[in-house]
């Protein structure tokens, strides 16, 4: 029997014209690589965003007055449609959300996490900006206190050292680096063993709520989806 995939959300705030949504956009379609090369567990892919003008701008298939649309098998919602959005989620309720540059979440998906009636257990990743400063080290991976016991929070801080996040380095960016700079492409994949940049898995299991450990084939950076060896509620 096929596992059912899992759901993950991503969100997003535009604060600086393209580069949330770019990155934002750039993390979906890295996600839905690693699930179609069945590199990681199957996941839907859903995301939301308060600026769909600037959406569009940088993908001209994105229509900015529609509160709902399909972009290679990634769902797209207006986070302002409430009704829409609210119904949609109720009927798929999230199981993961990455809550893209403490972009905060939208007042019915607020309500929805923290209903004394909603049943489901929901994982928050808060992924923050790239930096250097030495904080990100003490707060990677770092528990935040929720509402809700059911609502589960850490923080994911993408730096420069083996103890912060790493970067998305997808297939588009790593064809891209072996054309043009083909001795730092030799470096960043025999470092890693892999052509993926992407090493710490999220594995919520029934045992333990919410964990980030290594994989099976991977060392201390990046965020990944789970492995057939690492699945969901293993």
């Amino acid at each position: 029997m096929q596992k059912k995939a899992t759901d993950i959300t991503l969100l997003c705030k535009v604060v600086d014209n393209f580069g949330d949504i770019g990155v934002v956009y750039r993390l979906a379609r890295a996600l839905k690589e690693l699930s179609d090369a069945e590199e990681c567990s199957p996941v839907t892919l859903r995301l939301i965003t308060d600026n769909l003008q600037s959406f569009h701008s940088i993908e001209p298939q994105i229509d900015p007055h529609k509160q709902f649309q399909e972009l290679c098998s990634i769902k797209v919602y207006d986070w302002n449609a409430e009704a829409l959005c609210k119904e949609a989620f109720l009927a798929e309720p999230p199981q993961i959300i990455l809550e893209c540059f403490q972009c905060g979440r939208p007042d019915w998906l607020e309500g929805l996490l923290f209903d004394t009636g909603f049943p489901e257990i929901v994982h928050i990743i808060m992924i923050d900006y790239l930096t250097a400063e030495d904080y990100a080290e003490t707060f990677h991976r770092l528990m935040s206190l929720t509402r809700s016991a059911r609502v589960e929070k850490v923080n994911f801080m993408p730096g420069f050292t083996p103890k912060t996040g790493g970067l998305i380095l997808d297939q588009n960016f790593m064809r891209s680096l072996k054309k043009s700079k083909k001795h730092l492409y030799n470096k960043v994949v025999s470092r890693n063993n892999s052509p993926w940049f992407s090493n710490v898995v999220l594995s919520p299991s029934k045992r333990t709520p919410f964990t980030l450990k290594k994989g099976p084939f991977y060392t201390s950076k990046g965020l990944l989806l789970p492995s057939k060896r690492t699945r969901f509620g293993a």
